[in-house]
């Protein structure tokens, strides 16, 4: 476009966005882009993160020669012998243990009340004394009829 004065000189030539600038400069533009960039990267890589977390582990065998259980590392190679030994260290432990019948003659011990409505009281006997531990205060057991237990 030309721009002319009332008796027709020429002023100037006026192009379309011609002086036009930027209101940020274009290195500014460039650096929030980035931003934006590195951003998307770190949240794409946190979901990544997140994903791997939630994935089923492998099972025993798939990942390599050894694993470690409990801190005592067990060789995959020769799992079944080690197994073997563990047998023949229980059977000698077991032998030596005596069967729970004569285990059960022989304990003169404290024994499990037979009867519901003994249990009943022995549970609000226990609650108590930890109760009345916790306060600090004397234990005095409480009768099985305050406790709303009949005897039958």
């Amino acid at each position: 476009m030309w721009i002319c004065d009332d008796e027709g000189r020429l002023i100037c030539k006026a192009e379309w966005e011609g002086n036009a600038t930027a209101y940020m400069p274009q290195s500014y533009i460039e650096q929030a882009q980035d931003r934006r960039n590195d951003a998307a990267l770190e949240r794409s890589d946190t979901r990544r993160a997140n994903i791997l977390a939630e994935q089923r582990t492998p099972a025993l065998g798939t990942s390599g020669e050894s694993v470690s259980i409990g801190g005592m590392v067990l060789d995959l190679n020769n799992l079944p012998q080690f197994g073997e030994v563990l047998e023949a260290e229980n059977l000698a432990r077991t032998a030596e243990t005596p069967p729970v019948s004569q285990a059960a003659a022989e304990d003169k011990g404290w024994k499990v009340p037979s009867d519901k409505a003994e249990r009943y009281a022995l549970y609000w006997q226990i609650k108590d004394e930890a109760e009345f531990a916790r306060s600090g205060a004397a234990f005095r057991p409480p009768l099985p009829e305050q406790r709303g237990v009949s005897r039958v």
